[in-house]
């Protein structure tokens, strides 16, 4: 269905909004194909070593849930010293491995990007409409992804890393939560961030930024959100003890 251009609705295009499994049925195959290619053009000791520094939780050893993340950084961000990234690589040997919808695959989720989003609507379990934060000019996208929809209330906030499908929008990497009580805080944070960034690297863009610190700011998240309910717990009046209760009456009928 991928060489045509064929409409939404059409049940055996990969990429259109009836065919679900479809698309994971190809998103499975060209996961495990992308990261063969990425881990023997890279090694495995230095894909390992990308999958630490991305990790979202560094007590783990190794951190599986960052595996979509380092995949994205490995094939499509991170140059090599004569300026190409992987994909480059993959695209001069013609794709190689790739059927034609794995190889449209590659092309979208080759200009996937990090953005805040909030969500405006829930059409379905599948669907919602987001508008992303650092855009608000531009007309709000259409998100087609069964966890989130699932998992997501009208106006809430996440960081994620997503991409552009024909008829829609998906995942590419993760997506977090930001809580509407802490995400000024986080926000406010962010922003500072990418000040200091920009100042150093003129032009820099904040997809740009996001993705190269995406690990850290999930990480940001999290310590922002425990410093909250710290501060919340202290301002409370109150104070912890231990009480010790003993029968006064006949044991034996209880």
């Amino acid at each position: 269905g991928s060489k045509l251009s064929c409409p939404a609705h059409c049940p055996h295009f990969p990429f259109g909004t009836a065919s679900y499994d479809l698309w994971l049925k190809v998103d499975a195959a060209w996961t495990r194909k992308a990261l063969d290619f990425a881990m023997r053009q890279a090694g495995i000791d230095r894909f390992r070593r990308m999958l630490r520094q991305n990790s979202l939780d560094p007590s783990q050893e190794l951190d599986l849930d960052s595996l979509p993340i380092t995949l994205e950084i490995a094939l499509f961000r991170e140059r090599r010293a004569d300026g190409r990234t992987l994909a480059d690589i993959w695209e001069a040997e013609g794709w190689s491995g790739l059927n034609n919808d794995e190889q449209i695959m590659t092309q979208c989720r080759r200009k996937s990007f990090a953005t805040v989003l909030e969500v405006q609507r829930i059409v379905d379990d599948v669907q919602i409409v987001c508008q992303d934060m650092l855009a608000p000019e531009q007309a709000p996208i259409v998100v087609f992804d069964r966890t989130l929809a699932g998992n997501v209330l009208r106006f809430s906030r996440f960081l994620g890393w997503i991409a552009r499908y024909p008829h829609y929008h998906r995942v590419a990497g993760v997506t977090v939560a930001i809580p509407h009580i802490t995400f000024d805080i986080w926000w406010r944070i962010v922003q500072d961030l990418f000040q200091k960034a920009a100042a150093e690297k003129p032009g820099l863009a904040w997809s740009d930024f996001l993705m190269s610190h995406f690990a850290p700011l999930i990480a940001l998240n999290r310590q922002v959100v425990i410093e909250h309910r710290r501060k919340m717990i202290e301002s409370m009046d109150m104070n912890q003890c231990t009480a010790e209760y003993r029968l006064a009456g006949d044991a034996q009928p209880v």
